[in-house]
């Protein structure tokens, strides 16, 4: 992206602050962040640019997350701002001398010598856990349809809210906070008027305690259908094995892709500290049938090694895999360093079966053209 072309943004968005060649930094003092309609608006025309956002908070701040996310599937980066006009990258902690230096570039654009650029380790020294945090379950699931009048969007994460956390009420949108009663033939229709083009809608239910999850669902054409995203995470304690049983009944219901389902801990809210300490850990996935079919996967095979189960006829099987330790061990925050141990042993094993390439090939049908 060229200067010129920054400064277009720069003209058009009143949230962009300081930008140089393929960078925009825009600063936020609210509490909680989120895909707010001007933050929307910014990382569409910086995507279309080509460029990258440094979202710069003070360290206190949280982003939701639909937000959190979304920043990094657009390469963009979060910062914060201490009183001393000191900066660091959320989550990693990891001083930084500007905005650029956060995204790994110059001020010119260009990228830093890799032992100058910012690293992706955490820096853990010194940082104590969030005595308010609750358990978390992450899950994302990709689904895919066929293009025909009958197909209805939005049957995953129904089925996801219903067994993860049921009687929850569930809004949505374009922006954030979702606002609209969800309806599912009024989500199909909406998303419908924006093809071809991709559209994100961002997701959120709760009840009179509060939220109970978060997160966004993604639509895009491809060569013969629509690709579903659904990626949420649900507050509270949830039993790993309601969550291996929540997946399999997507799978028996959609043609999923690939599912994965982690657990951690964070706020209550769902909201994503820039001081948060908890590394995910695996819970189960869902390979398609699509994916076990151009893997030419053994999946009897990866069963017995990993654990899970087959899904579907056997003509097209999926397969479950799960990396629970068993029915001692805890897939929550408080898991001991055994268990988690464990479930990350059987997360290798299942990627070295599959294949990490192989899986990423069988994730996504040809012809779909994202925006990031």
């Amino acid at each position: 992206m060229t200067d010129d072309a920054t400064t277009s943004v720069k003209l058009l968005h009143p949230l962009l602050d300081t930008h140089g060649p393929g960078w925009v930094e825009s600063r936020s003092s609210k509490p909680v962040v989120g895909v707010s309609s001007g933050l929307s608006a910014l990382f569409v025309d910086c995507a279309e640019f080509g460029t990258r956002v440094a979202l710069v908070t003070g360290p206190e701040s949280r982003l939701t997350y639909s937000l959190f996310h979304l920043l990094d599937l657009l390469g963009g980066v979060w910062l914060t701002r201490a009183s001393d006009g000191s900066l660091r990258r959320a989550i990693t902690l990891e001083p930084v001398r500007s905005p650029a230096h956060g995204l790994g570039v110059t001020e010119d654009g260009y990228p830093l010598p890799r032992d100058e650029a910012p690293s992706s380790v955490r820096l853990d020294e010194g940082r104590a856990a969030d005595p308010d945090a609750v358990p978390w379950t992450q899950l994302a699931v990709v689904t895919h349809h066929r293009a025909r009048a009958e197909a209805r969007l939005g049957g995953t994460l129904e089925r996801l809210v219903e067994a993860l956390a049921p009687g929850t009420r569930t809004l949505w949108g374009t922006t954030e906070p979702a606002t609209a009663v969800w309806d599912r033939d009024f989500f199909t229709a909406a998303a419908r008027s924006r093809m071809p083009s991709e559209t994100r809608f961002h997701v959120a239910g709760g009840d009179a305690s509060g939220p109970r999850y978060r997160g966004w669902v993604r639509v895009s054409r491809s060569d013969d259908g629509v690709v579903e995203e659904t990626r949420i995470v649900v507050t509270g304690a949830v039993a790993p094995g309601v969550v291996a049983d929540a997946l399999a009944d997507v799978a028996g219901r959609q043609q999923v892709l690939l599912a994965t389902a982690w657990s951690t801990s964070g706020r209550a809210d769902a909201t994503v500290s820039a001081h948060d300490r908890v590394a995910p850990q695996p819970v189960a996935a869902v390979i398609g049938a699509r994916g076990v079919r151009g893997t030419h996967l053994d999946v009897e095979g990866l069963v017995r090694r990993v654990g899970g189960r087959v899904l579907g006829p056997s003509r097209t099987p999926s397969v479950l895999v799960t990396f629970d330790a068993g029915p001692a061990g805890d897939a929550g925050a408080g898991a001991d360093d055994g268990a988690a141990a464990a479930r990350w042993h059987r997360f290798a094993d299942a990627v070295e079966v599959v294949g990490a390439d192989e899986i990423l090939a069988a994730l996504t049908p040809p012809g779909v053209h994202r925006a990031s």
